[in-house]
């Protein structure tokens, strides 16, 4: 039997369109890879399940592709789940809402195999409104660089690389010993998996050909969801200070500033100032913010009240979300 080489795994919950889409999406990898693994995180719908059960009928896959459910305890636990089943020596990841490209299982698998001693491969997501406009994209030469941790990923410029849950693959030895994601946070678990195993060996990023069609404007979107990116701002100030990531350095610290300057301007458009303002002051965020990079955008950030008010269309804010 061919040793296991990567094993996906994609957590879902309440998606039984886009789960179905995400699955058709495979389609071509399947030959590379040992597994796909979809984890129910206690879907309520009724319907998420029996939509995997048929996209595996239908991909005619079954050894190929199984189904893990569990009561719900948010994807950070269900791409732990999936984690803890897989037989691969990679591990990688996908959101439900998003697409594999054609190639995405080769051009990962080849990646693995120029790179042996790399521990974690970022991927390249190219964004869609529409599942139809993906079918005329093509597969770009391959460019890739290493980087000796994480941090060196976060200032690739341009930013080419998505760093996030659904866009990245690591050892499973690495992903063991980092004990995963931390079960319960709902925000930023991610970059908090990241942080902690920043200097865990050599880091990838593969900047084309594009791994992940990543789907925007959908309406239930973990981003979209300011309680859940509130705690985990919080979390990860919280780590900076009681060590969790290690000594505090000067490109964590960068890209921390890099992560406020955007999520706390989201916080406040989404009617979350009182969070955002705690972050940005109380926090520490302001001066992590001032000192590394991001001075223009802390400045602006503390007049965003005031700015609000010359220029709503520009600087919008409330300090708690409006209801129509």
């Amino acid at each position: 039997m061919e040793a296991p080489s990567v094993s996906l795994v994609i957590p879902v919950y309440n998606r039984p369109a886009l789960i179905t889409d995400c699955l058709r999406s495979l389609a071509p990898s399947l030959n590379e890879l040992v597994e796909v693994i979809v984890v129910d995180d206690g879907s309520t719908d009724g319907k998420t399940p029996q939509a995997v059960e048929a996209a595996i009928l239908a991909a005619g896959a079954p050894a190929k592709i199984r189904l893990v459910q569990q009561k719900n305890a948010g994807p950070g636990a269900a791409r732990n789940t999936g984690a803890a089943a897989a037989r691969g020596e990679w591990i990688a990841f996908l959101d439900s809402d998003d697409l594999w490209l054609p190639w995405s299982g080769r051009a990962l698998r080849e990646a693995i195999q120029r790179n042996p001693q790399a521990v974690v491969i970022f991927g390249n997501a190219r964004p869609f409104a529409r599942i139809g406009e993906v079918a005329d994209w093509i597969e770009e030469a391959v460019s890739e660089k290493r980087h000796d941790d994480f941090f060196a990923v976060t200032r690739i410029k341009p930013r080419v690389i998505r760093i996030g849950s659904g866009y990245f693959a690591i050892r499973r030895e690495t992903f063991a010993a980092s004990t995963g994601f931390v079960p319960g946070l709902r925000g930023s678990e991610d970059t908090d998996l990241f942080y902690r195993i920043a200097s865990a060996g050599g880091y990838v990023s593969l900047e084309y050909p594009a791994l992940v069609a990543r789907r925007t404007g959908g309406d239930d979107s973990l981003t979209l969801n300011m309680s859940a990116l509130s705690e985990g701002l919080f979390y990860l100030m919280d780590g900076r200070r009681d060590g969790r990531y290690g000594p505090i350095r000067p490109e964590m610290d960068a890209a921390l500033a890099d992560l406020l300057a955007f999520w706390i301007h989201a916080l406040f458009r989404g009617g979350w100032g009182r969070e955002g303002y705690d972050l940005l002051l109380r926090q520490g965020g302001f001066g992590i913010m001032m000192r590394n990079g991001q001075r223009r955008a802390a400045l602006k950030l503390i007049a965003v009240p005031l700015l609000s008010l010359i220029r709503p269309r520009n600087y919008s804010f409330s300090w708690r979300p409006r209801v129509s």
